[in-house]
């Protein structure tokens, strides 16, 4: 909770710091993201994958032939609510929407994120599965 607490103190001092973290501990369920086996985290992997998986097949189908995990990437969005991953304007947006609508809000935009990239994905696993079959069959290798 790190990145969280150093983003409070930017505006608080250290008591109410702590009495937010507590508040965001017990009324937001944060403590299931943080509790041993980290149930909360895997439920919202879980969720997001289910989402990227019925609105982007194709994404969803590459990460899996390539053993591109969703934990791989997502782990660190959602353990620390997307600080040090979005610009720090729209972190605030984002923890202002997750205080008013609750967590929700971090699959939405972790999906999101996804769909914005979605054609960078496919390329990339296009490109990497073509360099695959072309070092398996010296496509390319000067044989002088």
């Amino acid at each position: 909770m790190g990145p969280i607490a150093a983003t409070l103190l930017c505006y608080f001092e250290p008591e109410r710091v702590y009495a937010s973290l507590v508040r965001l501990h017990d009324s937001y369920a944060m403590h299931t993201i943080f509790s041993p086996g980290f149930p909360g985290l895997l439920e919202a992997i879980y969720v997001q994958e289910r989402i990227t998986e019925q609105t982007m097949p194709d994404v969803y189908v590459a990460f899996k032939n390539h053993m591109i995990s969703t934990t791989s990437y997502a782990t660190k969005w959602y353990i620390t609510l997307f600080a040090n991953s979005v610009p720090f304007q729209t972190q605030l947006r984002l923890w202002d929407i997750f205080i008013l609508e609750g967590q929700d809000v971090f699959i939405a935009v972790a999906v999101a994120i996804v769909w914005v990239y979605r054609g960078n994905v496919i390329l990339w696993c296009f490109m990497l599965q073509s360099n695959i079959f072309f070092r398996q069959h010296n496509v390319g290798s000067s044989e002088f």
